[in-house]
């Protein structure tokens, strides 16, 4: 009797776990079916109220407010039409915005980014590219941009336009998952991403390969205390400091992410200038530098957890080079 009542026990406790994981799916698709969608086009011009009479995307963040959601088919869009440089997708506050649907549209079942390439491009026909291809600033967490492939920005101005030619983000704290920046641009930092005046942004499986600037290749971080998990970065080059990253005071937290075959001055894979990182099970690799293959601290003192440095170059600290810095290693594998 006693064995046939934990079986029954088992049994519901396995009926609730299975209607538990149900619920959840239910509410994951409830939320992209209950909020007013916009769908998104390449080359259509309609109101953006289902996939045959679609928009394009500038149309449809235009219309979007906090809680709608926008689904953009695969394409290639650009901030505008004409040669104003200074024209970029701005994010919203409240507002996803997803990629990765077929060229012909369907429904979130049929969604896959890494199948249905979804480009949001600098190239606008002008003779210098966008300045800005995202800005992120001034949002917070609730604004999402998920299953894109950013690239063509190239910041090369002045008055900020010389940095973040991916991706531009003051105060600016977007949600930012399943994105490609490649063969992004800019004169001063941040040739992928540029976060300044506290920006806060959190960003899940992104790859930044392919950018180059003069400070940070792939992303340059000043004052601010951004969230990598699952980042990559590849093949950036810095003309200075920092060809994957360069953290310039902050706290970024990075997690589960590699820095392979990227080049700089000083700090190939990584710079800190006065800035204090928190790195987790984080991978260098191939990187390339005068002084700092591998990472340089200038006045810094990150905390590496579980973070291996292996076959990167440089005529002083292939893996690290410290200036003025205590880094605190616990489970660090460093070549000497």
């Amino acid at each position: 009797m006693i064995k046939k009542q934990k079986f029954n026990i088992i049994i519901i406790l396995a009926l609730l776990i299975g209607l538990l994981g149900w619920g959840i799916s239910l509410t994951s698709m409830k939320a992209h079916a209950a909020a007013p969608k916009y769908y998104v086009r390449s080359s259509y011009s309609g109101d953006c109220t289902s996939w045959d009479t679609a928009c394009d995307l500038q149309m449809a963040l235009s219309k979007a407010g906090e809680g709608d959601i926008i689904w953009v088919a695969a394409g290639t869009y650009k901030p505008t039409t004409g040669d104003n440089r200074e024209a970029t997708f701005q994010l919203k506050s409240g507002v996803e915005i997803y990629g990765g649907f077929p060229e012909n549209g369907g429904g979130w079942e049929q969604r896959n980014w890494k199948t249905h390439h979804t480009i949001l491009s600098g190239d606008i026909g002008a003779e210098h590219n966008s300045y800005h291809v995202v800005t992120g600033s001034d949002v917070d967490e609730s604004a999402v941009l998920d299953g894109f492939t950013i690239t063509g920005g190239n910041a090369d101005f002045e008055n900020l336009h010389d940095y973040g030619g991916g991706m531009y983000n003051i105060a600016g704290s977007p949600s930012l998952r399943n994105l490609i920046f490649i063969k992004n641009v800019a004169v001063k930092g941040g040739g992928g991403m540029y976060n300044a005046s506290g920006s806060e942004p959190i960003l899940e499986e992104i790859t930044f390969t392919a950018n180059t600037a003069e400070y940070g290749g792939g992303m340059y971080n000043r004052h601010c205390s951004p969230s990598l998990t699952e980042v990559n970065f590849t093949d950036n080059t810095a003309e200075d400091g920092g060809g994957g990253i360069y953290n310039n005071g902050g706290s970024p937290s990075l997690t589960k992410s590699y820095f392979t075959g990227n080049t700089a001055e000083d700090g190939g894979g990584m710079y800190n200038d006065g800035s204090n990182p928190s790195l987790t099970e984080i991978n260098f690799s191939a990187n390339t530098a005068e002084y700092g293959g591998g990472m340089y601290n200038d006045g810094s003192n990150p905390s590496l957890t579980e973070v291996n440095f292996s076959a990167n170059t440089a005529e002083y600290g292939g893996g690290m080079y410290n200036d003025g810095s205590s880094p605190n290693l616990m489970k660090v594998v460093l070549p000497t």
